[in-house]
């Protein structure tokens, strides 16, 4: 009867570290934020941001996605890890129409910051609502705002 009682016990403890040991493997080590947030502009009577040929930045209500706009990388449960920056941006999907040459979209870029190893995160940049990012995509994110 001891035998039996010490074989569930060792069995049970087993589990329980094999549980603990593979989510925290699953979450250890760091992971680098990279990426960008992108603006989309389709709707000419509302300008989202202003561009010149080369750089971009957020107008109006995208206004705070801008170089050196806050970027707030928190855990699943709103805990922050880590708060990094965007850098400059970049107009895209250019096209020339009758009155010149318009931008639809303006690619802010993330710079590279070190997060903790999660499952999954809560990106926040600016103002802008919170997005949920999945731990394995953390390096390439693409935040969208705007239609």
């Amino acid at each position: 009867m001891w035998i039996a009682a010490a074989a569930i016990l060792v069995v049970a403890v087993s589990a329980v570290g094999v549980i603990v040991l593979g989510d925290s493997l699953r979450t250890a080590g760091t992971r680098t934020l990279g990426g960008r947030v992108t603006i989309i502009d389709t709707d000419p009577t509302v300008m989202k941001f202003g561009w010149n040929p080369g750089t971009c930045a957020g107008e109006g209500s995208f206004a705070d996605v801008t170089e050196g706009a806050s970027v707030v990388v928190m855990d699943q449960d709103g805990k922050t890890l880590a708060v990094g920056t965007l850098s400059g941006g970049v107009p895209a999907r250019l096209q020339e129409t009758e009155i010149g040459q318009i931008a639809e979209e303006c690619y802010v870029l993330v710079r590279p910051l070190r997060v903790p190893g999660r499952d999954f995160y809560r990106v926040k940049v600016g103002r802008q609502a919170e997005t949920m990012v999945a731990g394995d995509s953390i390096g390439q994110v693409d935040i969208r705002f705007g239609s």
